[in-house]
């Protein structure tokens, strides 16, 4: 059996667009650029929020990132929750999860202070780990965050599974020799997830459910 499920944050736990989307429109209308759509704000989703950011700005403009940056975190933190929910039947995957004796944990390339905000608002003592994008630690697809937070929770990567959204999520498993699983709920497409190699791609928190604790069995 599976001893440990990696879950990533924004797009997998969390339905977090609006509030971020929110935040780098803030960002923009301060120094005068033009916002985006929440449709536009999704796809630049997924690899930390200084990307975010830079996919924001205007090419022109990239010398502004540390600025805008700045701006985004400002407002992100004092707004992360108004608009951010947990997806459909997230809290009773975990729930079954941790009865079952398996840990969970996130890994988000988000910086760490809002992932804690966001899982102690939503999640309470549902994890066991919660990290976050941090000076120093390259951000998946890197695998060197997973490698390190199965380390610290004494769980072999190949009795571990990373669950997300995207094709960064399931190259982070496959590169630290854990299993990985699709979202497909999420800010990306089944397709890219499928080309990632994901090894399951669930519709919903009960197909998920159902694949780890149940019929799946690929943890054998």
């Amino acid at each position: 059996m599976i001893k440990c499920a990696v879950f990533d944050l924004d797009g997998t736990l969390l339905d977090t667009l609006g509030d971020l989307s929110a935040a780098v429109n803030f960002s923009l209308r301060s120094l005068g650029r033009r916002e985006h759509s929440e449709e536009e704000v999704r796809g630049m989703i997924g690899d930390g929020v200084r990307k975010l950011i830079e996919r924001a700005l205007p090419p022109e403009d990239i010398a502004l990132t540390d600025e805008a940056l700045a701006l985004f975190k400002q407002y992100y933190e004092s707004h992360i929750c108004v608009h951010t929910r947990p997806y459909p039947g997230i809290k009773e995957l975990l729930a079954a999860l941790r009865s079952e004796g398996i840990k969970t944990a996130v890994l988000t390339n988000k910086h760490e202070r809002a992932a804690r905000l966001l899982t102690d608002e939503f999640f309470p003592s549902l994890f066991d780990a919660v990290r976050g994008g941090r000076e120093g630690v390259r951000l998946k697809p890197f695998p060197d965050a997973l490698c390190a937070l199965l380390s610290e929770l004494d769980v072999p990567c190949k009795r571990a599974v990373m669950i997300g959204d995207s094709a960064g999520d399931i190259l982070t498993a496959k590169a630290a020799g854990a299993h990985g699983a699709g979202a497909a709920w999420g800010y990306r497409s089944p397709a890219e997830l499928k080309e990632a190699g994901a090894e399951f791609i669930a519709e919903n928190a009960g197909e998920l459910k159902e694949y780890l604790l149940g019929s799946g069995k690929i943890f054998s």
